[in-house]
C-alpha cells in the first residue's frame, strides 16, 4: 500500500489564485525509483526523484510536528522554473530547492534567484549532497544529509 500528499502551486494569492496544479509524493522514497526504467531514464534523475520525496517526508513530519503553522507548496513560473517546495506561515517564508549532486553549478540556482525576485521576504535554501554550507549570492546552499539529521520540531 502506497500514501500519497499532494503539495499545492504557491502563488502570492495562492487561496484566491484558482491554480489546481499539484505534485504527487508517495511515502516510499524507493516507489520512483521501482518504476520500469527506460533508455531515456538517468539514475541521476531517479536519484533526485527519490531524495526530494526523502525530504519532503522530513519537511512535512517537521511542520506537523512544529508549534507554528506552515503550509508547503511549490512553485512553477509559466516558462518552467520551479521551485521543489515553499514553505509558508508562522514557521516562515522558505523556499527550497533539493538538488542531487556534490558540487552546485549556476543553473541550480536560477529558480530560487528568480523566486526571490517575486518574493524578497522568503529565505532560499538549495539543498545538496555536498559537505560544505556555502552562500551564493542571497541562496543558502545547505547539506541535505546535514538538515535531515538537524530537522527538529521543537
Amino acid at each position: 500500500m502506497l500514501i500519497q500528499k499532494r503539495k499545492e502551486k504557491w502563488d502570492q494569492y495562492h487561496e484566491y489564485s484558482g491554480h489546481q496544479q499539484k505534485v504527487t509524493f508517495y511515502f516510499d522514497p524507493a516507489a520512483p525509483a521501482s518504476r520500469p526504467k527506460g533508455s531515456l531514464d538517468q539514475s541521476t534523475e531517479l536519484g533526485g526523484i527519490t531524495l526530494e520525496t526523502l525530504f519532503f517526508q522530513h519537511l512535512k513530519a517537521w511542520l506537523d510536528y512544529k508549534h507554528e503553522d506552515g503550509k508547503l507548496y511549490f512553485w512553477r513560473t509559466k516558462g518552467g522554473l520551479e521551485v521543489d517546495f515553499v514553505i509558508y506561515g508562522e514557521v516562515g517564508f522558505y523556499a527550497i530547492e533539493v538538488k542531487h549532486a556534490a558540487t552546485i553549478q549556476p543553473c541550480d540556482l536560477k529558480s530560487l534567484i528568480e523566486f526571490k525576485r517575486d518574493y524578497d521576504v522568503a529565505t532560499c535554501i538549495l539543498l545538496y549532497q555536498g559537505k560544505a554550507i556555502l552562500q551564493k549570492g542571497e541562496v543558502l546552499c545547505y547539506p541535505v544529509e546535514k538538515i535531515l539529521l538537524e530537522l527538529d520540531p521543537s
